[in-house]
């Protein structure tokens, strides 16, 4: 029977048991009984109220302030920001208020070049060596990368 149906007999003999004990043929939740890293209920209590008192912190700033107060135990700031979002704490606008700039593009190559000193380091020698790049905005190629003396326009 599990060949006609293409089914392994591990899978054949476990929908017969469900079947003889009178169970349910539903697929079940392949979810665990038991999540080992889940934060503590009074944990998150303790992040809520913090919240609570202080609705405009994040969870960089309520995990310093419960480290501050000497709690011990204090989940990461991602877990805080989960936290957060799973209690109705972080509206999607204020997250997408939070998101950070994404950066402009041009649209085709040549359009716009950046140019940048990339800072400076000492060598052998004890000169300075200061990197200069050249940058397609678009295509991302680096069109020079040169050492300079310093960061001054030659006259």
């Amino acid at each position: 029977m599990c060949c006609e149906y293409g089914i392994s007999r591990v899978t054949g003999d476990k929908w017969l048991r469900r079947y003889e004990n009178g169970e349910s043929l539903d697929d079940r939740s392949k979810a665990p009984f038991h999540v080992a890293n889940k934060t503590p209920p009074e944990k998150e209590t303790k992040v809520l109220e913090v919240r609570e008192a202080y609705p405009a912190w994040g969870p960089r700033k309520i995990r310093q302030f419960l480290i501050n107060k000497g709690e011990s135990g204090i989940p990461s700031k991602s877990t805080i920001g989960n936290i957060l979002s799973r209690n109705g704490c972080i509206s999607d606008a204020a997250s997408k208020a939070a998101t950070p700039y994404k950066r402009f593009e041009k649209a085709t190559p040549n359009e716009m070049w950046q140019t940048d000193f990339k800072g400076h380091f000492a060598m052998k020698d004890g000169n300075r060596c200061h990197p200069l790049t050249v940058l397609d905005d678009c295509s991302r190629f680096s069109l020079c990368v040169d050492a300079k003396e310093n960061e001054k326009r030659h006259d």
